[in-house]
């Protein structure tokens, strides 16, 4: 049977001063340390055209293209009871966010992506909620999400985007464009500009291009 013994403070010696009062700023530094977001940062080699799939129940995802044939991806879980898996099967890379336990506060399940990718890659992203913005991906894309916001520029290929509650905006998209939203708005705004440093030709944007919104439209 263990016992306990209480010293009052008066009694204790000054070096056992010094050394709590070293310890409790240690002990409140870890605690912050370990209550800040989780940064990852992962790099894939890619061939062209490569598959790019984003799973994220709520967040931000920011994808951009670059010159690299590689695909980058910068993760931030808002806490740690969710983890984020990357993975390459081939020239597929998928991205996904999964809880760690069966209790999971919703503000505990968000995650932001930043992901740089090849501009010839196609994408599939789901968020639920937060936002989705692309800009300068030349591939086929297919977004979908429930409340997420959906900002996309310089996009060209087939472009399906759905959503229930989400806005949707497209500036200088070329190829198709199928968008449906349920009640959010939608606006698109197509021209034959030039897209990633591209001239894309008028005949081929012209009479692809189509814009079917379901929702209300501006």
């Amino acid at each position: 049977m263990s016992t306990s013994h209480f010293v009052p403070a008066q009694w204790l010696p000054k070096s056992k001063w010094k050394t709590a009062g070293l310890l409790v700023p240690s002990l409140l530094l870890c605690s912050a340390v370990s209550a800040a977001p989780r940064r990852q940062e992962q790099h894939f080699k890619v061939a062209a055209h490569p598959v790019i799939t984003i799973h994220n129940p709520n967040g931000l995802i920011t994808v951009k293209a670059w010159t690299k044939s590689e695909v980058m991806v910068i993760s931030t879980p808002a806490s740690d009871r969710i983890e984020v898996d990357a993975e390459q099967m081939g020239n597929r890379v998928d991205v996904s966010t999964r809880e760690l336990s069966d209790s999971v506060a919703p503000d505990d399940m968000r995650a932001d992506f930043q992901i740089n990718v090849p501009e010839d890659a196609e994408l599939q992203i789901h968020n639920d909620a937060g936002n989705v913005s692309v800009a300068n991906v030349l591939g086929d894309m297919n977004v979908e999400t429930v409340a997420a916001a959906v900002d996309l520029e310089d996009a060209a290929g087939y472009l399906s985007v759905k959503t229930v509650g989400g806005s949707f905006t497209c500036i200088r998209c070329a190829g198709r464009i199928e968008a449906s939203s349920i009640s959010g708005n939608s606006a698109c705004s197509i021209c034959a500009a030039i897209t990633s440093g591209r001239k894309l030709p008028p005949a081929t944007f012209y009479s692809t291009a189509s814009f079917f919104p379901t929702g209300p439209t501006h």
